[in-house]
């Protein structure tokens, strides 16, 4: 199964967090699956750390993405198209894109946002 890892649980995996729920960590240690960092969440913690809000520099996310043994993902045309149709309550732009990159890639999207877990879209919780 493809995986789309949502920012903060992309955070949660680089840090061994406790948050993350014994399915999504059995998913993401299995060889089958393939895990996925979309460069828009790299973007946006790379924005959160020259803002200073995040400890980490885009070379050490970058980094973090290499040593979970995750993959970038992209940002490709029809990840676009399918922007313009995702309909989030709370409209935030990194989080629409990657649902969209979900959508559009036949990916499942893994986070505990609850306003996206409460969406029509079918995605996996990151707590579980």
């Amino acid at each position: 199964m493809r995986l789309l890892l949502d920012s903060h649980v992309f955070l949660w995996a680089l840090n061994d967090s406790q948050k993350l729920g014994a399915k999504t960590t059995s998913l993401l240690l299995n060889p089958s699956n393939q895990p996925y960092v979309s460069v828009a969440t790299i973007w946006e913690l790379g924005l959160k750390h020259l803002k200073g809000k995040l400890p980490y520099s885009i070379d050490e996310l970058l980094a973090g993405v290499e040593a979970l043994g995750l993959s970038t993902l992209s940002i490709e045309t029809q990840d676009l198209q399918a922007f313009q149709t995702v309909e989030l309550t709370h409209r935030d732009p990194f989080d629409s894109l990657l649902v969209a990159q979900a959508v559009a890639r036949e990916m499942r999207f893994v986070t505990a946002d609850a306003n996206i877990l409460a969406s029509s879209y079918t995605v996996l919780d990151a707590g579980q």
